[in-house]
């Protein structure tokens, strides 16, 4: 079985004042992209482009699910120098899962059976094979 959904998962820590709030920026942001968009009266999706690393580079997707989850019972309480964060008790580690659909191969072409769905460089110049 194949198909055009992934799904991935990551932990983001903050160690700082500076970088828990920094981080609810972007968990703010990444909402915002699992977000549907209005236009003309209607709900429709983002479609956006996902770079993971050499493996996925600028494809062309949709976020279908968004969640998050905090992690253990470390709370920011006024935390870091000179108390930055006071007045906004957070949890300082959350984990999100993504999940959604390729758009297209990652060579641009519709999803079948003659894509080729990773960079070719990826195993280009194996030897013994």
């Amino acid at each position: 079985k194949i198909g055009r959904s992934w799904t991935m998962k990551f932990a983001i820590p903050s160690f700082s004042s500076q970088e828990l709030k920094r981080n609810y920026l972007r968990l703010n942001n990444l909402m915002r992209l699992s977000s549907p968009k209005i236009v003309a009266n209607y709900a429709s999706g983002n479609i956006l482009e996902l770079t993971v690393g050499s493996l996925w580079v600028e494809r062309p997707i949709i976020i279908k699910s968004f969640e998050y989850a905090f992690l253990d019972d470390q709370w920011d309480i006024a935390f870091g120098e000179g108390h930055q964060t006071s007045g906004f008790e957070l949890p300082m580690h959350f984990e999100v899962n993504l999940g959604g659909e390729f758009l297209d191969n990652h060579d641009g072409t519709i999803w079948n059976a003659d894509g080729t769905f990773f960079d070719e460089e990826i195993w280009a110049n194996i030897t013994g094979e």
